[in-house]
Protein backbone atom coordinates (compact mmCIF):
# COMPACT_ATOMS: atom_id res chain seq x y z
CA UNK A 1 0.00 0.00 0.00
CA UNK A 2 1.11 3.43 -0.80
CA UNK A 3 0.87 5.98 1.97
CA UNK A 4 1.14 10.10 0.97
CA UNK A 5 2.16 12.15 3.87
CA UNK A 6 3.36 15.49 4.58
CA UNK A 7 4.63 14.82 8.42
CA UNK A 8 5.64 10.97 8.68
CA UNK A 9 9.22 10.07 7.82
CA UNK A 10 10.69 6.50 7.06
CA UNK A 11 11.60 6.29 10.99
CA UNK A 12 7.87 7.33 11.86
CA UNK A 13 7.08 3.55 9.99
CA UNK A 14 9.45 1.89 11.94
CA UNK A 15 8.50 2.96 15.29
CA UNK A 16 4.36 2.64 14.16
CA UNK A 17 5.38 -1.14 13.33
CA UNK A 18 7.51 -1.43 16.89
CA UNK A 19 5.21 0.10 19.14
CA UNK A 20 2.03 -2.01 17.53
CA UNK A 21 4.50 -5.21 18.67
CA UNK A 22 5.08 -3.99 21.90
CA UNK A 23 1.29 -3.90 22.61
CA UNK A 24 0.48 -7.29 21.26
CA UNK A 25 -1.18 -6.09 18.23
CA UNK A 26 1.41 -7.13 15.43
CA UNK A 27 3.10 -10.23 16.25
CA UNK A 28 6.61 -10.09 16.26
CA UNK A 29 7.75 -11.72 13.12
CA UNK A 30 5.73 -9.08 10.83
CA UNK A 31 8.07 -6.72 9.09
CA UNK A 32 8.57 -4.57 6.11
CA UNK A 33 8.53 -5.94 2.94
CA UNK A 34 9.66 -3.25 1.24
CA UNK A 35 9.17 0.26 2.63
CA UNK A 36 10.20 2.45 -0.07
CA UNK A 37 10.40 5.77 -0.67
CA UNK A 38 8.66 7.76 -3.44
CA UNK A 39 7.46 11.50 -4.62
CA UNK A 40 3.55 12.26 -4.56
CA UNK A 41 1.79 14.58 -6.38
CA UNK A 42 -0.52 15.79 -3.49
CA UNK A 43 1.95 15.71 -0.37
CA UNK A 44 5.08 15.95 0.46
CA UNK A 45 6.40 12.50 0.20
CA UNK A 46 4.72 9.13 0.38
CA UNK A 47 5.87 5.79 1.14
CA UNK A 48 5.21 2.23 -0.53
CA UNK A 49 4.68 -0.38 2.46
CA UNK A 50 4.04 -4.08 2.45
CA UNK A 51 3.95 -5.91 5.36
CA UNK A 52 4.60 -9.60 6.06
CA UNK A 53 6.02 -12.52 7.55
CA UNK A 54 8.70 -14.87 6.95
CA UNK A 55 6.91 -17.70 8.36
CA UNK A 56 3.34 -19.16 7.91
CA UNK A 57 2.63 -19.69 11.74
CA UNK A 58 -0.21 -19.78 13.62
CA UNK A 59 -2.13 -16.47 14.23
CA UNK A 60 -3.98 -15.91 17.96
CA UNK A 61 -5.73 -18.63 19.17
CA UNK A 62 -9.85 -18.04 18.03
CA UNK A 63 -8.81 -15.69 15.47
CA UNK A 64 -11.22 -13.73 13.40
CA UNK A 65 -10.62 -12.34 9.77
CA UNK A 66 -12.57 -8.78 9.39
CA UNK A 67 -14.95 -11.22 7.11
CA UNK A 68 -16.15 -12.58 10.86
CA UNK A 69 -14.54 -16.13 9.35
CA UNK A 70 -12.34 -18.48 11.55
CA UNK A 71 -8.55 -18.14 10.41
CA UNK A 72 -5.70 -20.29 11.60
CA UNK A 73 -2.91 -19.17 10.02
CA UNK A 74 -1.50 -16.18 7.79
CA UNK A 75 -2.04 -16.63 4.26
CA UNK A 76 0.48 -16.72 0.94
CA UNK A 77 0.87 -13.44 -0.65
CA UNK A 78 0.17 -11.84 -3.85
CA UNK A 79 3.42 -10.26 -4.34
CA UNK A 80 6.00 -11.51 -7.77
CA UNK A 81 9.33 -12.52 -5.57
CA UNK A 82 8.32 -11.30 -2.29
CA UNK A 83 11.05 -11.68 0.76
CA UNK A 84 8.46 -11.76 3.44
CA UNK A 85 6.03 -14.69 1.85
CA UNK A 86 2.95 -14.53 4.34
CA UNK A 87 0.72 -11.50 4.46
CA UNK A 88 -0.06 -9.29 7.53
CA UNK A 89 -3.54 -9.55 8.80
CA UNK A 90 -6.43 -6.83 8.06
CA UNK A 91 -5.92 -6.30 11.64
CA UNK A 92 -2.45 -5.92 11.58
CA UNK A 93 -2.09 -3.31 8.68
CA UNK A 94 -5.52 -1.31 10.99
CA UNK A 95 -3.21 -1.12 13.75
CA UNK A 96 -0.08 0.29 11.82
CA UNK A 97 -2.11 2.44 10.07
CA UNK A 98 -3.92 3.68 13.43
CA UNK A 99 -0.98 4.25 15.03
CA UNK A 100 0.39 6.48 12.10
CA UNK A 101 -2.88 8.63 11.75
CA UNK A 102 -2.14 9.55 15.36
CA UNK A 103 0.80 11.77 14.01
CA UNK A 104 -0.56 12.59 10.52
CA UNK A 105 -4.26 12.68 10.39
CA UNK A 106 -4.33 14.32 6.96
CA UNK A 107 -2.32 11.25 5.53
CA UNK A 108 -3.99 9.43 2.77
CA UNK A 109 -3.59 6.02 1.94
CA UNK A 110 -3.69 4.46 -2.10
CA UNK A 111 -4.22 6.72 -5.23
CA UNK A 112 -5.26 9.95 -5.30
CA UNK A 113 -9.01 9.52 -7.49
CA UNK A 114 -9.80 6.55 -5.44
CA UNK A 115 -8.12 6.67 -2.41
CA UNK A 116 -8.31 3.37 0.23
CA UNK A 117 -8.38 5.76 3.37
CA UNK A 118 -8.47 9.59 2.35
CA UNK A 119 -7.89 10.46 5.63
CA UNK A 120 -7.88 9.66 9.38
CA UNK A 121 -12.03 9.71 9.52
CA UNK A 122 -12.52 8.06 6.59
CA UNK A 123 -10.13 5.44 7.66
CA UNK A 124 -12.55 5.23 11.15
CA UNK A 125 -15.34 5.19 9.22
CA UNK A 126 -14.70 2.45 6.57
CA UNK A 127 -13.20 0.37 9.61
CA UNK A 128 -16.25 0.95 11.99
CA UNK A 129 -13.97 2.24 14.78
CA UNK A 130 -12.47 -1.24 15.03
CA UNK A 131 -8.69 0.59 15.78
CA UNK A 132 -9.86 3.88 17.22
CA UNK A 133 -8.44 4.76 20.50
CA UNK A 134 -6.83 1.83 22.15
CA UNK A 135 -3.45 3.29 22.20
CA UNK A 136 -3.23 6.23 24.43
CA UNK A 137 0.28 6.70 24.55
CA UNK A 138 2.98 5.16 22.21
Amino acid sequence: MRIHTDKLTADDMFDALNLAKQHGLIMHGVAFDPIVAMNSKTHNRAYEIQLGAFEQVGLPANYVNRYGKRQKCRRVRNAANPTLRFSATWHEWGWFIAILYRKDPDARWGDRKRPDYANSGDFHSKTQGKFAGVLVNG
